[in-house]
């Protein structure tokens, strides 16, 4: 898959991926690899000018993979980002980065 967020992207084979890569670039972060329900929760709070608060709540008895493809797709719902079928299958584990600012997003 493929996440595009502004001028980010990011290239995985799992959702959780995505989110350790989107994690280790939040400068304003300082609990780098904590659980991925925790970094989720503070990018959460972090988006309620954008999201209605109904849609903000983590669910605690979900797994991390459906989590993490929860809030990728939540922020595609909300126009804070894309999320795209990757046509090159990767790897699980293997992450990698793509600048696609260049590229322009289909109407």
């Amino acid at each position: 898959m493929v996440f595009k967020s502004g001028s980010n992207s990011y290239r995985a084979a799992r959702a959780v991926d995505v989110i350790r890569a989107m994690e280790r670039d939040e400068g304003g972060y300082s609990s780098q690899g904590a659980s991925v329900q925790q970094f989720l929760q503070w990018s959460l709070e972090r988006l309620d000018a954008h999201i209605p608060l109904r849609d903000l709540f983590l669910g605690m008895q979900v797994d991390d993979e459906t989590l993490a493809l929860s809030y990728l797709l939540l922020l595609e719902q909300y126009g804070l980002g894309e999320l795209f079928d990757d046509p090159e299958p990767i790897h699980s584990g293997e992450l990698q980065e793509h600048d696609l600012s260049d590229t322009q997003a289909e109407p």
